[in-house]
C-alpha cells in the first residue's frame, strides 16, 4: 500500500489573491504589468511567474499583508 502524504500549497492564484483584497484579477494585473513596464510603485505583493501563471508564495502573501496593515496604523 503506497503512503499518502498530504501536501500542503505554498501558492495562491491571482484570483484568490484579488479576492483577499477586494479587488478584480485585472485590476491585480493591471498594477503588476504598471510595475514592471511602466515603472510605477503600485504596492502588490510578492509573486513569480511559472509556466504562465501568475502565483504568489502564500508565505511571502501574508507577510507582505502584515506590512500593509502596520503601514495603515501610521494613517
Amino acid at each position: 500500500m503506497p503512503l499518502k502524504i498530504k501536501v500542503e500549497p505554498m501558492f495562491y492564484t491571482s484570483d484568490e489573491v484579488a479576492e483577499v483584497l477586494c479587488i478584480t484579477k485585472q485590476t491585480l494585473y493591471n498594477k503588476i504589468h504598471e510595475n514592471e513596464r511602466l515603472k510605477k510603485n503600485h504596492p502588490i505583493p510578492p509573486f513569480i511567474k511559472s509556466g504562465g501563471k501568475t502565483l504568489f508564495p502564500i508565505k511571502l502573501f501574508n507577510e507582505w499583508v502584515s506590512q500593509q496593515l502596520q503601514s495603515a496604523k501610521c494613517l
